[in-house]
């Protein structure tokens, strides 16, 4: 633990903090010069944080100083959230859903995502190994990317709703069907450029997990997602990956 507040943490830290800035005025000033829509705008807060895992795991040098870097970012977040729902000024960049539409709320969803984060971390970095790492980026993505898709794309586009009670009725097909295609181009991606596993194996797993994520997305409700679909695609991505692994004969 004494390499905490090591410079390459403290530098980490730092670019942690820029990326957030960096990305939350982009989307700001995106905008004023082009109004989106408020669930746009909240799915695009879903991608920054889910796309920071990468900052986590390239500029910290040990697991448990990604970890720290998370409690503090989002302390943080935590206050934010505070001021944005109580000063007036700053009421317009509330992005919470109307209390009619029944869901976690977002302190609660910050609390979710920062516990998603911690154990994927722990589990993929800490226990794991370094080698393994960037499977914590997996679930994350799928999540943030591929549920951002789903809900964008289902409202504007989703005419078939479930009618099956193990789905979430309030979805559509539409949207399970661009959840699944954009968690399968995260996923490829990162098992692509993070690990040295052939183009087949890499197909094979991200249309398995970008299924399960789909599915997951579907059957989640009320904001669970947030935690069901990085739990659940990082779990099944484990013995994805040593199969593969045991396969191709490198681990």
């Amino acid at each position: 633990m004494e390499n905490l507040l090591s410079t390459e943490n403290l530098l980490g830290l730092l670019y942690l903090f820029l990326y957030y800035l960096a990305f939350g005025l982009g989307v700001t000033l995106i905008n004023r010069l082009t109004p989106i829509t408020k669930e746009m705008a909240r799915k695009s807060y879903h991608v920054m944080a889910s796309l920071s895992i990468f900052v986590l795991l390239r500029y910290f040098q040990e697991w448990y100083a990604a970890i720290a870097a998370i409690m503090v970012l989002f302390f943080l977040a935590f206050v934010v959230v505070f001021v944005v729902e109580k000063l007036k000024a700053f009421r317009s960049l509330n992005i919470s859903r109307p209390h009619r539409v029944r869901e976690t709320s977002i302190p609660i969803q910050v609390l979710f995502l920062q516990a998603v984060l911690v154990l994927l971390i722990a589990l993929f970095w800490g226990l794991m190994g370094p080698d393994m790492k960037y499977l914590a980026a997996v679930g994350v993505v799928a999540w943030g990317v591929g549920d951002s898709t789903a809900a964008v794309f289902g409202q504007k586009f989703g005419k078939i709703k479930y009618k099956n009670v193990i789905f979430d009725k309030k979805k559509t097909v539409e949207g399970t069907v661009a959840m699944i295609s954009a968690s399968f181009i995260g996923i490829f991606l990162i098992l692509t450029i993070f690990f040295s596993l052939p183009l087949l194996f890499n197909l094979i797993v991200a249309i398995i997990l970008a299924v399960a994520s789909g599915l997951v997305e579907a059957m989640s409700r009320k904001g669970f997602d947030t935690l069901t679909i990085p739990l659940v695609v990082g779990a099944l991505s484990i013995p994805l990956m040593l199969l593969m692994l045991f396969l191709e004969g490198i681990w």
